[in-house]
């Protein structure tokens, strides 16, 4: 299997959805708080969509999402930024991808 298919089947589903009152939420099968998966730098990328932006809501996924800012670990809460993200990561090609200066962008 290729690392995305070993990773959902190693961690259960919402892995990273934060701490609530429920003992397995924000945590993979195998009882590690996603917190520690962060900080330990085995998580490469974070995607953690608030349902909603009720004050409840927010703060589920906070440790989830401060742990990430924390670590420097690449962090979407945005749907319709991971949807792009995804899509182009997925049909992009590598070799369709130039490195620029960061200066060589606005041209």
């Amino acid at each position: 299997p290729d690392e995305a298919e070993a990773l959902e089947g190693r961690y259960s589903e919402g892995i990273l959805t934060g701490e609530t009152a429920d003992e397995t939420a924000g945590k993979p099968a195998d009882g590690i708080p996603a917190t520690d998966l962060i900080r330990h730098h085995e998580v490469d990328l974070v995607v953690n969509i608030p349902k909603n932006l009720s004050a409840n809501e927010l703060e589920r996924g906070y440790k989830v999402r401060r742990a990430a800012v924390d670590f420097n670990v690449p962090l979407l809460t945005d749907s319709r930024l991971a949807a792009a993200f995804i899509d182009a990561f997925c049909n992009i090609p590598e070799s369709g991808l130039v490195i620029r200066a960061q200066d060589g962008y606005g041209e």
